[in-house]
């Protein structure tokens, strides 16, 4: 970056002896707590070499079918995977854990006991009567080991967890059988006994107070049981990419399609990835994981991401039949390796070609190790039918997730398409046993074809494994401190830049960790490959100039200043980056960073401007191509200005590929010209190879640890044909260079390794010195394999934003296959008016619990009571619930009447027909007594709104007569509405009796009390509580001052970043802190309340009862009064 940061910067060539243009002022840093706490981070992060955990137990081989042995799901699925991760010396590298058997209270943890306790009774059966036990379900198979081998896999889970949320390893990868995602509450489907990653989710939840858990099932099948298991909760993100074949393609279940997302707090946090067709590969997954995923992830911001990783969309998978290479997943895996600082665990599902299982897997674990990323087959064009379920899943989320915006909105508040063809059925209409086998194996012919395909993908992107390449090569030198403005020390492009940076990687260990090389100076032959040698001789010969004909020259030029040293610092600043682009294709070091100045994507080929005077990253791309013979080289420009020197020397060049993300307000912004607009992409050949995003109207707020996740992307889209690119959220770089085939083979024979780096960073822009130095760090950190930060939580996208990338991706779309299919879309029907989706019986129930309750209420106006019928194991539930599907044409009616009103207590026709058992409701105490669960289940979005039909989570069965009235009156009760009714006489009109209020206030039972008591009634829950980080480990200093005034009363943590700022009765930074992170929760530390800046009201919930403890405690030196 060069130039200033004011609208009007660098406005031709007017002298600024005395005006520093990019003062801290204009530079708006956004980083929390990293100046606290940055050593205690990176001290964390370099502790990568704990490594990952690989859980297996050998006693899983036992579990295997003794009628059908060449069963799919057998045995050497387990033993093929591990000798294949020995031989590629994996195994060695992690460390091994054996897991202990799961027990009951982690089984139930999802599964009914009555359930738990059938399969351990099989442990005593005879054969035949396991055979007979097998035959009643859907492709499950038992013998006396299975319990034992279900156990050790949910233990594998469970024991990864704990692993994790530890600190032990970084990551880990069960190794598990039978798999799970099948598994329903009280029923083994589809080779799976228990459900291995909900019961581990839920441990994370419920034990280890996790409040953000992402779960991606990339099994080829759907993940049923585990959308059942979290429909209904937003703590939760479940995204299931799979077959589905409009419900064709097993589990044949209505639910598994696209517009199954969620009910109530849970809406939208269930995504369905539904393909529909075969004939899917690489470029689909990649492009289903850069549009969804991916962006979904970013806005959730896990704590710990968990992975069902089925191996049956591999290529040569006779049960999936797709056709993903096993490179693929190393991919895959690395995109999520950027969540929840790295905490990932990946356990097995299906996978049933030994070849390409056993394959996938050793790329997961690879990946999981920090090996380079392999290289994949040049991309395809995406299936059209991708495309498709793409857009709906889009039309059917982006209520929910701002990331999704990118997408044009075509009509808000659609119908849903009409989908009538499609079976409405639940796992009750499609279950069907099936004990023996169908034939799923290859015939000769294709297996001869399966095979050598295999051999093509093994040989041509094999797993990188323990190379001994050098990971991060750093290249610095003090005499690029020598150039510096004479006049002006404080000018923002100074020697302190380098310097400071440098110290930073130096105290944080990044420096040591790296391998040093020497700088050196660019030659004359170099620096003639972009620049005209009339220029060259130009700046050679300042070294002779005096400092006053020094100062007019760069006066005469476009903020430029010369001294003595300039021409020797230019040269410097390249040559040291052609030593790193050296290191790099030479398979020396994997990838690396050139901490250099002055900077130089502005420099043009004769002309020199914004701070810059040679063209360093053109001069290094043109190296790279000449002498390493590059046939593709990708430079990506994250600077805030236009690095047009670069796209200009390059606009005609096809095999380079510029990309550039910078604020161009409408050419206003350096360098203040139409070149640099979005609708500029290159020229003749080069046509499309340059790419601008462009944006107007003001800054972006940005994070340092933002850059640590750009480089992360980065180190995978090196290993991709650019006709592959798929711009999406920024992925930027300043360059990326790929050898050709032919280098890589010579590589490969005489180094013996698979060459698999080629990301370089060059320093460009950054004047704010405290930040660059922080953005420097994360950047060196992520190339060293270090664990991404997590970002800020609540992250949102910019309605600029978007409209820069829309218009960007609408011209690129004529180029490049990737961009296509970001069509406007429709956003279908605000999800809180929508039907609730078709019910499989797939539930969690309490077969003792059939009886029936009834609740008495007396109506404010008539004595009469009102009747709703209930029947918990009612057929007819089902088949009345059937026909509520999410694209019913009609939405539910809101109700407009209160308990009790006996003239408007009615529900919807098809509702009120659901229930059998008579429940009588009055307006007695007893209602007191359940309005507290009433309101945790409102659904409400705003508290004004009085009532709304209940969309109780769909896969629970009413069995919990404690709660009957929650869950089954079919009615949400607001606070506000909740006590019309008449009230007994000591109740102060407010629900509360006076002896409640004398109780709650301490008073002695004579104190006289004021007519009226007014109270504050906080939220009980809200959206943006997901935004809450929870950290066990926080020990609040309720003495801290205000981050911003150092004002010591009236401040406020904020509980997504713990950052103090003041109130609005004080300076009101906590406020400003809101607008620019969008961190909605705080508490204050005066009286411990909470509140949400976006529902602008008080809220209340067990989310935030830690940190208020943790408070408390901190404050008054004791637990807080019921924290016990």
């Amino acid at each position: 970056m060069s130039g200033n940061t004011s609208d009007q910067s660098f406005p031709g060539s007017a002298r600024r002896k005395n005006r520093n243009p990019l003062s801290d002022k204009y530079i708006p840093v956004i980083f929390s707590a990293f100046d606290n706490s940055r050593h205690d981070y990176f001290d964390k992060q370099s502790s990568h070499d704990k490594g990952t955990a690989f859980i297996y137990d050998e006693r899983m081989l036992l579990h295997k079918n003794i009628w059908f042995p060449n069963f799919l799901e057998c045995p050497e699925r387990f033993s093929a995977t591990i000798d294949k991760c020995t031989t590629y010396g994996l195994l060695s590298r992690c460390l091994i854990i054996n897991p202990e058997p799961a027990t009951d209270d982690f089984l139930t943890l999802y599964h009914q006991t009555e359930y738990i306790e059938q399969i351990k009774q099989t442990t005593t059966m005879e054969d035949n009567e396991l055979k007979q036990l097998s035959a009643t379900l859907d492709s499950v198979y038992f013998n006396k080991h299975t319990d034992l081998s279900a156990r050790l896999s949910v233990g594998s889970w469970i024991q990864a967890v704990d692993l994790i949320h530890h600190g032990d390893v970084r990551n880990a990868f069960c190794l598990v059988r039978p798999p799970g995602h099948h598994a329903l509450t009280n029923e083994a489907c589809g080779f799976c006994i228990y459900n291995n990653v909900a019961i581990a989710a839920n441990y994370a939840i419920e034990k280890l107070n996790y409040n953000r858990i992402l779960i991606v099932d990339w099994d080829v099948h759907h993940g049923n049981t585990t959308q059942y298991a979290f429909y209904d909760n937003p703590k939760v993100l479940f995204i299931s990419i799979h077959r589905y074949d409009n419900g064709e393609f097993w589990p044949n279940l209505r639910e598994s399609n696209y517009d199954f997302i969620g009910t109530g707090r849970g809406r939208g946090f269930n995504v369905n990835i539904a393909l529909n067709d075969k004939d899917i590969g690489d470029s689909d997954y990649l492009t289903i994981f850069h549009r969804i995923v991916l962006p979904l992830a970013y806005e959730f911001d896990p704590e710990l991401v968990l992975v069902s990783a089925g191996y049956d969309s591999s290529f040569g998978c006779p049960v999936g039949q797709l056709n993903l290479s096993p490179s693929l997943y190393a991919h895959l895996t690395h995109k999520l390796m950027a969540f929840a600082e790295g905490k990932v665990i990946v356990g097995l599902e299906g996978g049933y070609y030994l070849d390409t299982l056993s394959e996938s897997v050793g790329h997961t674990l690879s990946a999981l190790l920090g090996d380079p990323m392999p290289s994949l087959d040049p991309m395809k064009p995406i299936n059209p039918s991708v495309l498709e379920t793409i857009s709906n899943c889009i039309s059917t989320l982006s209520f929910r997730w701002k990331f999704l915006h990118i997408y044009p909105l075509l009509n808000d508040n659609v119908l849903f398409p009409d989908i009538s063809h499609l079976k409405l059925q639940s796992w009750s209409d499609v279950k069907v046993p099936n004990f023996e086998p169908t034939d799923e194996h290859h015939n000769v012919e294709d297996k001869l074809g399966i095979e050598k395909r295999f051999d093509y993908l093994k040989n041509t992107h094999p797993i990188a494994g323990n190379n001994k390449i050098s990971g991060t090569c750093l290249v610095y030198d003090n005499r690029m401190q020598n150039h510096k403005n004479e006049e002006d020390p404080t000018y923002p492009e100074n020697p302190e830049r380098i310097k400071h940076t440098y110290a930073l990687l130096k105290q944080l260990g990044l420096k040591r960790r790296c391998k040093c090389i020497e700088a050196r100076y660019a030659t004359r032959t170099e620096l003639l490959r972009v620049h005209t040698e009339e220029y060259v001789n130009t700046i050679a010969s300042t070294v002779n100039m005096e400092q006053t004909a020094l100062n007019d020259f760069g006066a005469s030029e476009n903020s430029v200043y010369f001294n003595c040293h300039t021409y020797d610092n230019a040269l410097l600043a390249s040559g040291s980056l052609l030593a790193v682009i050296d290191e790099v294709c030479s398979g020396e070091s994997l990838n690396g960073m050139a901490l250099i100045r002055p900077p130089g994507h502005h420099a043009l080929k004769d002309r020199c401007m914004g701070f810059c005077f040679f063209n360093n990253v053109a001069i290094g791309a043109r190296h790279a191509q000449q002498v390493y013979g590059l046939e593709r080289i990708a430079i990506i420009d994250w600077d805030v200005h236009h690095g047009n020197g670069t796209a200009e020397i390059f606009e005609d060049d096809p095999n380079i590929l510029y990309i550039s993300v910078h604020r161009f307000d409408h050419g206003r912004y350096f360098p203040n010209s139409d070149f640099s607009s979005s609708q500029f992409c290159g020229t003749g050949e080069g046509l499309g190879r340059t790419i601008h995003i462009a944006w107007n109207g003001g800054r972006l707020g940005v994070s340092p640890k933002c850059f640590a996740h750009l480089t992360h992307l980065l180190m995978t889209v090196v290993h991709l044909n650019p006709s592959v690119y798929t711009l999406n959220h920024r992925k930027n770089s300043p360059i990326i260079s790929t050898p050709t085939r032919q280098t890589r083979q010579r590589l490969q024979q005489e180094k013996s390794i698979s060459y698999s780096g080629g990301l370089v960073l060059a320093l460009e822009g950054g004047y704010q010195i405290t930040a660059l130095s922080q953005c420097v760090a994360h950047c060196v950190a992520t190339l060293l394999g270090d664990n991404c930060p997590r970002l800020s939580s609540n992250l949102s996208i910019s309605e600029k934003s978007c409209k820069s990338m829309q218009q960007t991706i609408e011209i690129h779309a004529n180029y490049w296959n990737m961009l296509k299919g970001f069509d406007p879309v429709n956003r279908f029907y605000d999800q809180d008016s929508i039907r609730r989706p078709v019910i499989g019986r797939n539930t969690r129930q309490n077969p003792q619990n059939t009886t029936t309750t009834t609740i008495s209420s007396s109506s404010s106006s008539s004595s009469s009571n009102t009747t709703i019928e209930l029947n918990n194991e009612s057929d007819l539930v089902h088949s009345k619930l059937n026909n509520l599907c999410l694209n019913d044409k009609q939405p539910i009616t809101k109700c407009t009447s209160t308990p009790g009103d006996n003239n408007n207590n009615h529900l919807d026709d098809e509702f009120s027909q659901l229930f059998k058992t008579k429940l009588t409701l009055n307006a007695d105490s007893s209602l007191n007594n359940t309005s507290d669960r009433l309101r945790s289940t409102s659904i409400s979005k705003h508290p004004s709104e009085r009532l709304y039909v209940h969309e109780q989570n769909s896969y629970e069965t009413l069995n919990n007569s404690e709660s009957t009235v929650a869950k089954t009156s079919g009615v949400v009760i607001d606070p506000s509405e909740s006590h019309h009714q008449q009230q007994p006489s000591t109740s102060n009109g407010s629900g509360f009796t006076s002896e409640d209020i004398h109780d709650f206030f301490g008073l002695p039972s004579s104190h006289e009390l004021t007519s009226q008591v007014f109270a504050v009634t906080p939220l009980s829950w809200c959206p943006h509580l997901i935004s809450v980080h929870n950290n066990p480990n926080w020990k609040p200093d309720i003495n801290s001052l205000c981050n911003s005034c150092n004002h010591s009363n009236e401040n406020w943590v904020c509980l997504s970043c713990y950052s103090v700022y003041c109130g609005r009765y004080a300076n009101s930074h906590m406020i400003e802190h809101f607008n620019i992170t969008k961190h909605s929760i705080v508490l204050s530390y005066a009286d411990l309340s909470t509140w949400c800046y976006q529902c602008e009201s008080y809220v209340h919930n067990e989310i935030l009862l830690n940190m208020k403890r943790a408070v408390y405690q901190a404050k008054f030196g004791e637990d807080m009064p019921g924290s016990s």
